[in-house]
């Protein structure tokens, strides 16, 4: 159930390439391995009203599209390395990158050859 706060800041916000609660990885839940070797994969690890968390596998030379949420995302690379194009910052094994609420963001793998692998926490 969407918050009354939360219902006025989308309400005033552009909505061009919002992801909402619940909406991140539609189908997280129903995969149970990679399907296509050029789609970011996500599992569902656990998710309650406040938190959700994801491992996510994008591809070789693959990147999201650019999106936002109304909640803070925290992405942090266990395997391969991570580029936000928008930030133009580059993560490798242990490094993290936090997005507050709204803060449009695109992750990119810059690898031709290695997966990235990415635990993500959602907070709300």
């Amino acid at each position: 159930m969407v918050k009354l706060n939360e219902l006025k800041d989308l309400v005033s916000s552009d909505l061009t390439n919002f992801c909402a609660w619940g909406e991140f990885f539609k189908n997280a839940r129903k995969r149970d391995k990679i399907t296509d070797e050029s789609e970011i994969v996500a599992d569902l690890l656990y998710e309650d009203d406040h938190f959700a968390r994801y491992i996510v596998r994008i591809p070789p030379n693959t990147e999201s599209n650019i999106h936002w949420h109304n909640c803070s995302e925290r992405c942090k690379v266990l395997s391969g390395e991570m580029y936000d194009t928008i930030k133009e910052r580059r993560l490798r094994v242990n490094e993290e990158i936090i997005y507050s609420r709204g803060e449009r963001h695109r992750q990119y793998n810059p690898s031709l050859t290695d997966w990235c692998i990415m635990l993500v926490d959602f907070h709300r």
